[in-house]
Formats: structure tokens, sequence, C-alpha cells
């Protein structure tokens, strides 16, 4: 437990000092629970009834005085109270709104790879649910164990100031209330499931269910899978209650510990009393703290279950820290010229070959056709051009310089991807365009979107370019966002562009609109596209087939159609099937 909140206060960082301050005024309000007591003493101690020693009667006078004293106390503490939920929740949420920030830094030197459906509800789940777990129940591990420690010691120093007898029942008392605590701790253990991990696992099903609904409707299987969806949603149920029922034995026994030091003390304070070792006033006072003398160790102990989680949630976390990043990625190398070329690079998926020994140079300002079938890696080659993974062997150069030597801001910043599964967000469209280039003028944005032959839908929306287009621009035809697409990637202006042929699954007027579209992005630029419909590539610069992650053949149109290779069983192929009619 210690070790716990030894490193929860080490993830804190710059909120430590708010967080030790909280502390502070949390163990002095708890120290100030005794002075409602002390007063009650006070007032039973001063009068003859129950107090022989006394010879005169308590006044009215003594009692508004005490009355102040225990007014005042309760300010205090409402006061205390506030500045210690001020500061400790207020150090929690920034920390944790700090720590949020660092992940997404780590995040970003995270080769892509790492981002698949496996991981991406764990890593919502760590964002979301385990920093908010943090940041709320962490803060009071925190809280119950720095101030249940110091005030089980003052606990222990008021039995000893009464009486040494009681204080060595009570030491021998807490002997069983160790065991029990220790038993409480290790129940968690024993249970051997990580929480939190399963509430990964939830909102990763949720997501897939989300994400594939429209598929599963349309085959009507969304009843179905969302029994599946359900099952773990059940299993979640029953491990939460399982762990409730698992922790209620133990911690009965330790709290029952604690009521019965509580009695023992209760019955000591009536034995002296009577045998007149005790005035009544005394065993009054001692009687009535007794029930809160041991409460924040108590407290303390019962929170031992959240500081499991909280150590979970803590190793969560860390452990995206520790996730491979990709290399050199801070490099200081800045580009002036814009061809590509691959020299023998190799790359594999976990460990799958994907692309074997391919070498091939796109000069400044040409553009360079993929093509392939499924599977051959021709989006890999995308991919491995903009760095999001890592090469095993071979380098890849733009402008004569190893992409390893360039920082990926700089990298980034020459680059634009149009691929044919468009992203927007849940944003205005002026603000989706504008992602390419935050700073652009309304003008830009203007000449952007003319451009990219969106213009005119646009001002026939809602709210013109301030409509918010949903969630991955639902509210868009699949033309409309690949012409947004555009207007983006042609404000932010990069000299390379990365194109995933876009008319593939349009209709015929989009395909006009859209290739008229590329006509003005692609100008002057040096261009990788991954070509599906062949007829579009008649006239660019070199052909690159890619076969079974190899390239195979390499040249124009009319030079490839002079071979007997893929490209040109690909082009009959596709010439056959637009003769067919149904």
């Amino acid at each position: 437990m210690l070790k716990t909140v030894k490193n929860l206060i080490t993830l804190m960082g710059e909120q430590k000092k708010q967080l030790y301050f909280s502390l502070i005024l949390s163990f002095w309000d708890g120290a100030l629970i005794m002075i409602p007591l002390l007063v009650a003493f006070q007032i039973t101690a001063g009068m003859p009834e129950f107090n022989p020693a006394q010879t005169t009667s308590l006044t009215s006078q003594k009692i508004i005085e005490y009355s102040a004293i225990m007014i005042g106390s309760i300010i205090v503490r409402i006061i205390l109270r506030y500045f210690t939920l001020y500061f400790r929740s207020g150090a929690g949420y920034k920390c944790m709104c700090s720590e949020r920030k660092t992940l997404g830094k780590e995040l970003r030197k995270v080769s892509l790879g790492y981002f698949n459906e496996k991981n991406l509800g764990d890593l919502v789940s760590i964002i979301t649910s385990d920093a908010a777990f943090l940041e709320i129940e962490g803060m009071g591990v925190i809280e119950k164990i720095a101030v249940g420690i110091p005030t089980f010691i003052m606990g222990l120093l008021v039995c000893l100031s009464f009486d040494y007898r009681i204080f060595l029942i009570v030491l021998v008392l807490l002997f069983p209330t160790w065991i029990s605590y220790r038993y409480l701790a290790t129940r968690q253990d024993k249970l051997n499931i990580n929480r939190q991990e399963f509430i990964g696992q939830v909102t990763e099903s949720t997501i897939e269910f989300i994400k594939g609904l429209h598929i599963l409707k349309s085959y009507n299987m969304a009843d179905k899978q969302f029994s599946k969806t359900k099952e773990i949603f059940e299993k979640l149920r029953k491990f939460s209650i399982k762990v409730e029922f698992t922790h209620i034995p133990p911690a009965g026994i330790y709290q029952l510990c604690f009521r019965l030091i509580t009695t023992v003390i209760v019955f000591l304070s009536g034995i002296f009393v009577l045998n007149k070792e005790f005035t009544f006033s005394q065993a009054f006072l001692l009687m009535i703290a007794s029930f809160s003398l041991f409460a924040g160790v108590e407290a303390a102990g019962i929170f031992s279950i959240f500081s499991k989680m909280t150590q979970q949630s803590i190793d969560r976390m860390n452990n995206i820290k520790d996730i491979p990043k990709m290399e050199g990625i801070s490099g200081s190398n800045t580009l002036d010229k814009y061809d590509i070329c691959f020299e023998h690079v190799n790359f594999a998926y976990d460990q799958i070959p994907v692309l074997k020994d391919v070498s091939f140079c796109v000069p400044e300002g040409t553009t360079a056709a993929l093509v392939g079938l499924s599977g051959s890696g021709k989006t890999t080659v995308i991919n491995l051009v903009s760095r999001f993974w890592d090469i095993e062997k071979g380098t890849i150069s733009i402008g004569g310089k190893e992409i390893k030597t360039l920082s990926y801001e700089n990298l980034l910043k020459n680059i634009s991807f149009v691929f044919q599964d468009v992203f927007l967000f849940n944003d205005t469209v002026l603000n989706n365009i504008r992602i390419g280039s935050p700073e652009a003028s309304l003008e830009a944005v203007y000449e952007a979107s003319r451009k990219a032959r969106c213009h005119e839908f646009i001002i026939q929306l809602e709210k013109g370019y301030d409509t918010v287009i949903g969630e991955a621009g639902s509210r868009l035809s699949g033309g409309e966002k690949q012409r947004i697409a555009i207007a983006r990637a042609l404000i932010k202006d990069s000299p390379i562009i990365l194109l995933d042929e876009m008319t593939a699954n349009v209709d015929v007027e989009n395909e006009a609109k859209i290739q008229s579209a590329l006509q003005e992005l692609l100008k002057n630029k040096t261009v990788i596209m991954i070509a599906h419909k062949l007829s579009t590539i008649q006239e660019v610069d070199q052909i690159l087939v890619i076969e079974d992650g190899r390239v195979s053949e390499k040249g124009t149109h009319y030079e490839l159609m002079e071979q007997t290779g893929l490209y040109k069983r690909l082009w009959n192929m596709q010439y056959q099937t637009d003769k067919w009619k149904i």
C-alpha cells in the first residue's frame, strides 16, 4: 500500500507541493475532531455532579465560551475541508490532465502498427477510465493513508496518556487487526484479475460493435453480435459482484476488530470509574473518543482495495510509456528537395514479410503509380514514405536525406495524404479544411475549395462553411468528403502527395469532379499514387507493379503493355470487365 502511495506521488510530478499541502490541511482537520470531545470533557469536569473535586458550579458564561470554541472549531474544520478538497482535487485533475497530454505525446512516437483494434479499446480505457479513477479515487487513497497513519499514532498516545494498561491491551488487540488487514489486502491478489484491464476489454468490444453496426444491420446480425457484447458486459458484472463479495468477509472482520477495541476501551473506562481510578469526566471523554480514535487507520485499511486498483491503473499508464518508440523521431535535417527513393527496403507486419528488397526512385515533380493485386504491399509503401512504421532493412530517403534523420514534424509538414477512406472530424467544414493549414485565411480556404470543386455544395449547406458535418463527416456523401479532403491537401500545399485513387467507388458525376480537383492538387508535385483504375494512369511518369512484396515491373503504361507481365494481364482484365452487361 505504501508502495502505491509512493508511485502515485511520483506520478504527481509538479503537483506534489499542492498535494502535500492538502495532506497537511487534512491532518489538522482530523486533529480538530478532538476539539468537541475536549470541550465536552471540560464541561463535564466543571460540573460537581460528575466531578466531586469540582467545588463550584459551571457558569453560563463558561458554557457560552466552550460553545464558542466548539463552533469555532467546526467553522475552522469546514474551511480546512474546503481547501483540502480544493488542493487535493486540483492536484489530481491537473496531474491527470498533464499525464493525458504526456501519453498523447508518447503515442505520437509509436509505430502505427500498435494502434490495431486489439489495443484501441485498452488505450481508450487507460486514458479515460484509469486516469479518471486516479484523479478521484487515487487522491482519496493517498489522503486516507497519509492522514490515517499519523492519526493512528495520535490515538495510541491518547490511550497511553489515560492509562498504560489500556494502551497495552489496545496494542495486543491490534495484532489480530493487522492479520485481518493482511487478509483483506491479499484477497484481491488471489483474484488474479485486473479490473481496469477488464474494463479495457469492455471498451474494446463496445467500440467494435458501434463501428460495425451498419454492417451488422445490413446482414441482420445486429442482435446476434450484440449478444456477444452483452456477454462481456455480464462478465464484468459478475466479476464486479465477485470482487465485492470476496472483500465483504475480510473487511467485516477488519472493522469488527476496531469495534472490539472500542468495546474494550469503553469496558475498561467503566471498570476504572468503579474502582475510583478514573473520574466520570475522564471516562466519558475516553468512551466518546474511542469511537473515532482509530477511524483514520480503519478507513486506510478499507481503502487498500482501492490501493490495488490504483497501482493497476498506474502500471497501465506506465506501460504506454514503455511501448517501443520509433528511432530518431527528433532529427535535425530539413528538406529542400523532394525526390523519393527506396533502396533495398524490407518490411514485415508481426514478422510476416510484406516488402522484400524493394528499390525505386520517384524524381522530384513526377508521378509514380503503384499497381498490384490486393495485399501485394502498395499501401505499405505509402505508409513507409510517411514513416508510419520503421523499416527493418534498407533506406528510404527524400531529397537525398534518409527520413530517419528528419524530425517527424518536418517530414509530415512536407507530405499531404489523400486516401479513399476520408476521415473528417465532427467539426465545421471550415475547421476540417483548415487542418491542412490552421492559420489559413478565409479567402485561402475559399480558393482551395473552388479548386477542389466543393465550394458550391458547401455554401448550400445549412450554415455554409460553419456547418458541423457530424462524426466522420456523416452528413456528407462519399464524393463530397473526398473533395473536402482534396481542399485540405490543397491548402496545405505540400511538395509531396501520397494518393490512394479516390474514384474507384464513386458515381460518374463525382468522378469527373474529383479528377478535375486532383489535376489542381497534383501540379508540380512529387506524387506516389495507388492506382485502382488503370485507365487513369496511362499518362503518369512511371508505373511500379508490386507483386508479392517486390517491384516486378517498372515503366510507363506503353512500355509495360509491350511486356507480358502482371500489368498487361490486369489491363486486359479491366478492359474485359468494362464490357460486362447485366
